[in-house]
């Protein structure tokens, strides 16, 4: 009798055990201190590519020490601050503490391996100016991607190594906001550049300067751009908008490029892109265009950079 006690007791302990323990599909178990604890849970799902992929720094990492420091401070916290997204056709889009930078990579990713090979080029981007506490991250993000030639990727945690492999930016992954750095379309206002080459505009006499007006009526395209026989063409402003840019430089355009992003609901970037001449001979550029109609809480931010100025 004391025997088949015995063994009854022993079942019932082995049991018990057994029930805390983890079954292999994920159960939870309980470690030595009691606490629960899966074992077995999901592994994530470490992506393939870059592409298609949208992160948030979380730090810098010293290779040599393993140390890993906050992301610079900023005065004024953004959401949109220390993010990077890399698109499906070969771009990326990316803000520092200030500025907002593009470029493209060409990525080699490595079966079996831990670290993979990124190029990064045609890396260029606004230059604002903020203040000292903003400057701080600013310089990091100008620093480190010229520099960026691997990474690694594992689960949501990815880092771009950059300064010869001694630093990594240290990113988390965050969803993609479909809503954001889309490159709006547009078409060229040929006609209306043609009005401003006349010599009334007094602005034409200046340097260095920089303005932006979004136009949603006929009634303020005559206020801002008056025509001499009062002729302008056809708009339909029910469904459109006119994005008018205008800026002076000391030394002659060689050339421009510029793209219309929304960069958020209901707030866009106009970014213009000058190659500069050494020709020290004053010059000035104006960008027309039409575009979807903007609504009138739209923010329209113009972003400058000139190359070899």
């Amino acid at each position: 009798m004391k025997k088949l006690l015995s063994l009854f007791v022993a079942i019932t302990s082995l049991t018990l055990v057994l029930a805390g323990c983890n079954d292999g599909n994920g159960v939870e178990s309980v470690d030595r201190d009691g606490d629960q604890a899966s074992v077995n849970a999901p592994p994530v799902d470490t992506p393939k590519s870059l592409a298609g992929t949208s992160w948030k720094l979380t730090g810098v990492l010293d290779v040599a020490t393993g140390s890993v420091t906050p992301p610079p401070a900023v005065r004024e916290p953004n959401e949109k601050y220390y993010t990077l997204e890399f698109k499906e056709d070969g771009t990326f889009y990316t803000i520092s503490s200030i500025n907002s930078f593009h470029g493209a990579y060409v990525e080699e990713f490595r079966e079996n391996e831990d670290v993979h090979k990124i190029q990064i080029t045609d890396f260029h981007g606004t230059k604002m100016y903020g203040n000292e506490l903003n400057l701080v991250g600013d310089e990091l993000w100008w620093t480190s991607f010229r520099t960026i030639n691997s990474f690694t990727l594992l689960g949501k945690e990815l880092k771009l190594f950059y300064n010869d492999g001694k630093n990594a930016l240290v990113f988390k992954s965050i969803p993609i906001d479909k809503e954001s750095n889309i490159i709006v379309p547009y078409t060229e206002y040929p006609e209306i550049e043609y009005l401003l080459s006349n010599d009334m505009y007094d602005w034409r006499q200046r340097q260095d300067f920089e303005h932006i007006l979004v136009i949603n009526s006929y009634d303020e395209l005559k206020n801002h751009i008056p025509s001499a026989d009062g002729n302008y063409p056809d708009v339909d402003f029910s469904k459109s908008s006119i994005l008018f840019a205008v800026g002076g430089t000391a030394t002659r355009i060689y050339n421009m490029e510029k793209n219309l992003l929304k960069v958020s609901e209901n707030k866009y970037n106009l970014n213009i892109v000058l190659d500069m001449t050494d020709a020290t001979q004053p010059d000035i550029w104006v960008v027309v265009i039409i575009t979807n109609k903007l609504s009138k809480n739209s923010d329209v931010i113009l972003n400058v950079e000139k190359i070899g100025w």
